[in-house]
């Protein structure tokens, strides 16, 4: 039996006594305007009609409902727009990129409300860049060169398109590196001759006005930026691409010492972000989230997560550890090494969406939006990553992968604002996380990773539901 963070064993016991006896805690409350949709490698959003709650109990349930317990608030979900995706998306002619862009991010579509952006360039680039580049041997403590002339060409015109369709999203800046000149290694590239490429000491109050400046510029040109986490996957020093060792105590240091401080100072109410690496290591956020100052405490407001190791449980681990503190998944790719729509649609499912979720998640994102048919363009790392959509550069040809419906399946049906509810499954094949909409409609998304269909019995209140789900597919139910 799996259940994370919902109604625990003894409540759960009780709640099947008392629906196997014709009573319920919670009052009778008639469900309206029900929706059940299916996605599966064979058709995706397909609604299953001729499906209605039941006032009589005639089944033990096996998936129970209870909207009187709340846990926390969701924020959104989506992917990144990376230079790579930003230039092969602004690149289409129109109507093709507006149509894109809402079958992306418009209620036609899947309507994802976040997204994550990087600062300066990524493995996911047409080329390596920062902010503020200087040639070896020279430095620009002052930021005199400071522009933001390069995001300025395509990925905020982007970006504001984006916001044209949905003006609620979310965005996230993520930098992969400081400029060469202010990092031991004095090279963009996380490792280079063998040298580990960490943030001067000198520089930690000079690359603090450079973040700064990043998000003003930003919001100046009309991208209003709600969150930064601190460094890109701080474990990882690459040695194709931008990366920077950051240790947590360094990590720690930087916020206390000098972020926070130039943020209050320059009255940015951007929210930050720390650690953005994998499952696999809970110290880090428990060590800086642990030694905030007062000043850092109102600017930091939580941890965020990526899945290349470990296990989503690790978030349950930091919420109880700072359950005032918001915990995000933003960055999880799918890639050709992982060929199967079924398997990785499961896994996402149960991994990045309903795990992150029910181990106390405000929200989950993956990795790029869109690459090209090769993969690209890339300037190191993976070369067999797959995006959410597939741009074809050849024909224009847009396709749409098993990761833009994982990512759909929550973020068409949950909207921003929603609260987590209890949600229990008794069915080891059928995991499953709830919410309620902050217009109160209740959704719940489950998967069925089993091999065979499963019954499902649901029940709300002092009614149940019951169809069948297929294998390795989703089902994204709703009602008022």
């Amino acid at each position: 039996m799996k259940i994370k963070n919902t109604i625990s064993i003894i409540a759960l016991a009780s709640l099947l006594t008392a629906c196997s006896s014709g009573q319920s805690s919670q009052s009778t409350t008639p469900a309206n305007n029900l929706t059940v949709y299916t996605t599966n490698e064979s058709a995706q959003f397909q609604p299953l009609n001729g499906i209605n709650f039941q006032a009589n109990l005639l089944e033990s349930p096996n998936i129970l409902i209870d909207d009187t317990i709340k846990y926390q608030q969701i924020e959104g979900f989506g992917a990144a727009i990376t230079d790579s995706s930003a230039y092969l998306l602004y690149s289409l002619p129109e109507p093709l990129r507006t149509n894109t862009l809402k079958t992306l991010f418009a209620a036609s579509g899947i309507q994802m409300s976040m997204i994550r952006v990087p600062i300066s360039s990524s493995d996911f680039s047409l080329y390596n860049y920062t902010y503020d580049d200087m040639p070896l041997g020279m430095s620009d403590i002052t930021l005199q060169n400071f522009t933001i002339y390069h995001d300025l060409t395509y990925i905020i015109p982007l970006l504001k398109m984006i916001k044209q369709i949905n003006p609620t999203i979310k965005i996230m800046v993520t930098p992969w590196s400081a400029p060469a000149w202010m990092k031991t290694n004095q090279n963009y590239f996380g490792t280079y001759n063998g040298q580990v490429g960490s943030l001067l000491e000198s520089d930690m109050a000079v690359y603090a006005q450079f973040l700064t400046r990043a998000v003003q510029n930003y919001q100046l040109n009309g991208v209003n930026v709600d969150y930064l986490s601190i460094q890109n996957e701080p474990l990882f020093a690459p040695d194709t691409y931008g990366g920077m060792y950051m240790s947590a105590a360094q990590q720690s240091s930087f916020i206390n010492q000098y972020l926070a401080p130039e943020f209050i100072a320059n009255g940015i109410t951007t929210q930050v972000l720390n650690y953005d690496h994998n499952w696999d290591h809970p110290e880090y956020p428990q060590e800086v989230l642990s030694n905030l100052t007062s000043a850092a405490e109102s600017v930091v407001t939580g941890t965020a997560y990526h899945c290349y190791g470990g296990n989503v449980d690790a978030q349950s681990i930091t919420h109880n550890q700072f359950p005032n503190k918001k915990i995000f998944m933003t960055e999880c790719s799918g890639g050709d090494w992982a060929p199967v729509f079924g398997d990785n649609l499961v896994w996402d499912m149960q991994n990045l969406f309903i795990g992150v979720l029910n181990n106390w998640g405000n929200g989950s994102m993956k990795w790029n939006i869109a690459l090209d048919q090769d993969n690209g363009p890339y300037v190191g790392g993976c070369t067999d990553c797959r995006a959410l959509v597939t741009v074809n550069t050849i024909n224009n040809a847009i396709s749409y992968n098993e990761d833009y419906y994982a990512v759909g399946n929550m973020s068409k049906f949950i909207q921003p604002g929603a609260v987590r509810i209890a949600s229990s499954s008794t069915n080891p094949d059928l995991e499953v996380t709830a919410v309620q909409n902050p217009n109160g409609q209740i959704v719940v998304v489950m998967v069925n990773g089993s091999a065979l269909m499963q019954p499902v019995v649901l029940q709300w209140h002092k009614q149940q539901l019951q169809f069948n789900i297929e294998s390795q597919t989703v089902a994204s139910i709703n009602w008022n």
